[in-house]
């Protein structure tokens, strides 16, 4: 049987959003993103509704430290 709880479906907040943005800038200064990556990744941050929103945003970024 399986669960109607999926957490990457949960409605977000803005902590949940602001935690995202502080991540990209950590990547950002590491040269992992280019600025306009960079802002639009935020960009996208700042709209997500879900986890799943936001998980999308680092798909190709290596786990944070």
């Amino acid at each position: 049987m399986t669960s109607p709880y999926d957490p990457g479906r949960m409605r977000i907040g803005d902590h949940e959003r602001a935690q995202a943005i502080e991540a990209l800038g950590e990547h950002y200064s590491l040269s992992r993103l280019s600025l306009g990556e960079y802002e639009e990744r935020v960009d996208q941050a700042t709209r997500a509704v879900t986890g799943d929103d936001l998980v999308a945003l680092f798909t190709d970024l290596p786990a944070p430290r």
